[in-house]
């Protein structure tokens, strides 16, 4: 069985994942209501790897939690052209995202969850590798920033499987079409 690969990701309503900076603490201060969502703890069950890019790392590690890697208890896989020593559980790889996912699907686990950012997802979405898409849609416009589909260059089909809101937080889920 292969493993499906997951692009589970935030975006401002006009398709902006960060600020000009690269910053995404707009993410948080967006989400209004006390509504429980497990949304994420859901998605975060079912992989046992995650696969980002380096800037996106570099934010993670830097940024959002410099103490402790979150996602330490997952197999974590950085494309970069800047590799560092590899971990236990990280693996700096420098090749395209699109050989890196089709190496992985190969292998036994669980599923992938491919966290950002465009220079990641564009390929996947162009080779038609993304099997599940949940985006989330934060509520606001940002007018200009990091974009998180550039251009994909051909059309690629996806099926709505379900919609739902969450705190002012739009989800919507598509499977490969």
């Amino acid at each position: 069985m292969t493993r499906k690969v997951v692009l589970f990701i935030a975006m401002s309503i006009d398709n902006y994942i960060a600020d000009d900076q690269g910053a995404v603490d707009w993410l948080e201060d967006n989400i209004r209501g006390n509504e429980v969502d497990d949304s994420y703890n859901q998605m975060y069950s079912k992989i046992d790897t995650v696969v980002m890019g380096r800037i996106t790392y570099d934010q993670v590690t830097q940024e959002l939690s410099p103490e402790k890697y979150m996602y330490e208890d997952r197999q974590s896989y950085i494309i970069t052209s800047r590799p560092e020593q590899d971990t236990d559980s990280i693996k700096f790889r420098n090749q395209s995202p699109v050989e890196l996912i089709q190496e992985l699907q190969k292998e036994d686990g669980k599923d992938i969850w491919i966290i950002g950012g465009a220079q990641i997802v564009d390929p996947l979405v162009q080779a038609n590798l993304i099997d599940e898409y949940i985006l989330t849609t934060i509520p606001i416009f940002m007018g200009s920033g990091i974009r998180l589909f550039k251009e994909i260059g051909a059309q690629v089909p996806v099926q709505l499987v379900d919609v739902y809101q969450k705190n002012e937080l739009v989800y919507s889920i598509y499977q490969r079409g």
